[in-house]
């Protein structure tokens, strides 16, 4: 996206825009990563067993979505001010689109960890559109935005905005892939 951000809004925003995902999203996503490590492991132990996996996956968006509240509520409020104050006031800006970039990296640390479920349960074609709607959804968000004229600031709410529609795309599909009884149906032929 830093690319895209670039070419329509210049290396300015497109640096701050870089700098906020180098201290949030990136990260971010080795926890995320960890609990999706962990998510997988559990719902494959599951599936071995007969299970349902479905509670795998409750208790890992519970414990996602808890950490989420810890982690992302104390930066939306230091962040703002304390990031123009440690990089100086040249990067004012960036505490501003900080928050506008917060709720999407938040919807992100809660779906993306699960979204590999839909692999485990031979859902890759639609864990490949998922993750093409996903990166079509931003680059239509920066894009639009900047061929509209609105500045950058809306345009990274509508960056977050479309995070978050991706992530209720992934988190409906990882619902529907975890049917408890298509998974035991497939269990019994096997």
């Amino acid at each position: 996206p830093t690319t895209l951000v670039s070419g329509g809004f210049g290396a300015d925003v497109a640096g701050q825009f870089n700098l906020i995902q180098r201290i949030i999203a990136r990260p971010v996503a080795i926890i995320g990563s960890s609990a999706s490590i962990v998510l997988m492991s559990e719902s494959s132990r599951a599936l071995r067993a007969g299970e349902p996996i479905r509670p795998v996956l409750v208790a890992c968006l519970r414990r996602l979505t808890t950490l989420t509240l810890v982690v992302f509520v104390p930066i939306a409020v230091i962040g703002p001010w304390a990031v123009p104050m440690v990089l100086g006031e040249g990067w004012s800006a960036s505490g501003t689109y900080l928050l506008a970039l917060l709720p999407g990296v938040a919807a992100d640390f809660i779906v993306i960890p699960v979204f590999p479920l839909l692999g485990l349960v031979e859902r890759l074609w639609t864990q490949l559109a998922g993750s093409v709607l996903r990166i079509g959804l931003v680059a239509s968000a920066i894009m639009g935005f900047a061929e509209a004229g609105i500045s950058a600031t809306t345009m990274m709410l509508g960056v977050s905005g479309a995070s978050i529609v991706a992530g209720v795309f992934g988190l409906v599909m990882c619902w529907r892939g975890t049917a408890s009884e298509r998974l035991q149906i497939g269990r019994a032929h096997v």
